[in-house]
């Protein structure tokens, strides 16, 4: 009997388990009773984390980083909360400075416990493993040019980009810059600079060999490092995170969990140093368990966003959640027509985003300030469709990735499109449900030039 075919079979036992303990919670609203519930979710994320980790035949895969970027985004507060006494999950510390109500926690750790359900059921749904041997990309040395092409081009102009971000932010401060940024960008600047990460992606799709894909990626890494003095801190470990997945599986390269472990550990206290320097403060504590509790604590901020989505549900409808989770389709056409959403009152009151009109009711204030709150893919769920809705969408979705990446696994371009594309799923914990929709995109025009490229060299031979 295979592995995933055994966890298959555990699931049947355990939904009903857990349906029992759903409806004694419908008789009680105890302190107990949301300690135990706390105490359930930990076991279940430590069940669904195994699962993803064992979803393809190399633990570091698509599955299991997506899992790893919602536990740092949203979970990582209710471990430190519960088993090491770090904080509070409970209290606002962000836009919202209160307490949830016992009917939050409840309905919160059954929403988180939901989701981590239906993402285990959709990822190992076929009960096999993705065995990526079976489906070794081959060299393309076409798409390794173009590529590098792309890469080569847009290098200044994204490091240029990426400095005058930097210095805008020491010269007006974090908040400051959000507010002067568009006073420091150039149109064209930016649309040369947006090609570096596509060029990465597209020249490790081509399988280059492990030399030059090392070089490539380590530039890649330092140049994008600089985002972190932007306060960029979960994009960067997205794109990170992809990146790293990319250079692995293009290069055969082994990564040890131990070797993982200690590079975690550097870029935890690599960031926690950039934001010192970013908000104009040194140091106090830079090693140790203090800085590692700090970061996972401060990144674990968008639980909030769930938290007071459930709170305040009532001031919120089905329709705000329905076109919260269909904003980035929104986004695509705006962006067509040159039309950037900003920290306004008509954009906190007209705008799809759940960021804005969540940020906007939560603090007027700070919002117009030009601060922002994010949004989670899982409080759009719940506006959506409530609890049953979050397990129905996550399902549908974790079953969507799957394929995706089966799919990716048969073509370079199509690897590419994936690659390009999971920089933004690995985000969505902290984003929209369709964040990725506008890489998707883009990449997909790509792939589709690439080709005409291809036929047209082809038509020329002949």
């Amino acid at each position: 009997m295979s592995l995933l075919l055994r966890i298959n079979k555990f699931y049947l036992l355990i939904v009903p388990l857990l349906l029992m303990i759903y409806l004694i919670g419908l008789c009680t609203q105890s302190i107990v009773y949301v300690k135990s519930l706390e105490i359930i979710s930990i076991l279940f994320w430590l069940f669904t984390l195994y699962i993803s980790i064992n979803a393809c035949d190399s633990w570091i895969n698509p599955f299991s980083l997506f899992f790893a970027t919602f536990s740092l985004f949203i979970f990582s507060r209710v471990v430190l909360t519960s088993i090491f006494q770090y904080g509070d999950y409970t209290k606002g510390d962000w836009f919202f400075y209160g307490h949830f109500t016992i009917g939050t926690r409840i309905k919160l750790i059954w929403l988180l416990i939901l989701f981590m359900l239906a993402y285990g059921l959709g990822i190992q749904s076929k009960a096999k493993r993705i065995d990526s041997k079976e489906f070794k990309l081959a060299p393309n040395l076409d798409i390794q040019k173009i590529g590098l092409l792309f890469f080569s081009i847009s290098f200044p102009f994204f490091v240029f980009r990426q400095l005058t971000s930097f210095l805008v932010i020491f010269n007006y401060g974090y908040i400051g810059s959000h507010m002067q940024a568009i006073n420091y960008s150039n149109p064209i600047i930016n649309i040369l600079a947006s090609f570096f990460y596509m060029g990465f992606f597209l020249y490790m799709s081509g399988v280059p060999s492990k030399r030059n894909s090392l070089i490539i990626f380590i530039v890649f890494v330092l140049c994008s490092g600089l985002s972190l003095f932007q306060g960029s801190r979960g994009e960067f470990f997205s794109l990170l995170l992809a990146a790293l997945w990319v250079f692995l599986y293009v290069s055969n390269y082994k990564f040890g969990f131990l070797k993982a472990l200690l590079i975690g550990f550097l870029l935890i206290f690599i960031a926690d140093f950039t934001g010192y320097i970013r908000n104009g403060v040194l140091p106090d504590h830079l090693f140790g368990f203090t800085t590692i509790f700090d970061f996972l604590y401060s990144q674990g901020v968008s639980i909030l966003v769930p938290g007071t989505t459930i709170q305040f549900a009532d001031h919120f409808s089905m329709v705000d959640g329905f076109h919260s989770l269909f904003s980035q389709f929104q986004l695509i056409f705006q962006n067509l027509i040159g039309h950037h959403g900003s920290y306004t009152i008509e954009t906190a009151t007209k705008s799809w985003d759940l960021s804005h009109k969540l940020a906007y009711f939560l603090n007027k204030n700070l919002y117009l300030s030009g601060s922002g709150l994010g949004t989670s893919f899982l409080a759009e769920m719940y506006l959506t469709g409530g609890l049953l809705g979050v397990f129905i969408i996550t399902f549908l979705f974790s079953i969507s990735f799957r394929w995706f990446y089966f799919i990716a696994l048969k073509s370079n371009l199509l690897f590419f499109v994936f690659a390009f594309t999971l920089t933004a799923i690995l985000f969505i914990p902290r984003g929209s449900m369709f964040y990725f929709f506008v890489p998707l995109y883009k990449s997909l025009v790509a792939m589709l030039l690439i080709l005409l490229f291809y036929n047209i060299k082809k038509k020329i031979v002949e």
